[in-house]
């Protein structure tokens, strides 16, 4: 659809999307400079994650809340359902830890634009969603710089390998740099 900007509505974006790079870059601190255990991190994290969502459910979600609910649920298994979506939440969270430590917030954010392009795209090839011919242009071209960042980060690696290893003066096959080779088994 079109695009109807109100000013409201940019602030809380870009407020959204300037928090969310400061906890990105925290949690990065927290487990690479510190050399924490993801669920350690997590241990740390979780309880201001606990007070700030209660907050928001608690300003949103109480003014709509019928006392009754809660013997009568509108959905039948619904504690099944609170706690399966508390345990995703935190697998959720412990899988975007272990990126992070594993590699970066950058990767952590692009899996995550990748992710939402690809269930975009396998809407429209499994459902037959409709979607524009300017959103299929967007979808594609993140993909494919997804997929481009990904070649160049393993480039950079192996570059990264080969150089260390012509500094201890032997190549990635185990031979000296300037030796003649034997002729593989």
């Amino acid at each position: 659809g079109e695009v109807h900007a109100s000013p409201v509505g940019l602030l809380i974006f870009f407020s959204s999307m300037y928090f969310e790079a400061t906890r990105l870059i925290l949690t990065q601190k927290l487990l690479g400079q510190y050399k924490m255990h993801v669920v350690e991190a997590l241990l740390y994290i979780s309880p201001a994650t606990f007070v700030f969502t209660a907050a928001a459910a608690a300003t949103i979600e109480l003014p709509r809340f019928k006392p009754g609910d809660i013997r009568n649920p509108p959905i039948e298994p619904f504690w099944v359902g609170i706690g399966l979506t508390c345990l995703l939440g935190c697998l959720i969270n412990l899988s975007s830890f272990l990126v992070i430590q594993r590699t970066n917030v950058v990767m952590l954010k692009l899996l995550s634009i990748s992710r939402n392009a690809g269930v975009v795209v396998s809407g429209v090839v499994l459902f037959g969603e409709v979607i524009s011919p300017i959103q299929a242009c967007g979808y594609v071209i993140t993909l494919i710089f997804f997929v481009v960042y990904n070649y160049l980060q393993i480039t950079a690696a192996q570059a990264a390998a080969r150089a260390k290893a012509w500094e201890e003066g032997r190549s990635l096959d185990g031979h000296p740099p300037d030796s003649p080779r034997s002729p593989p088994p």
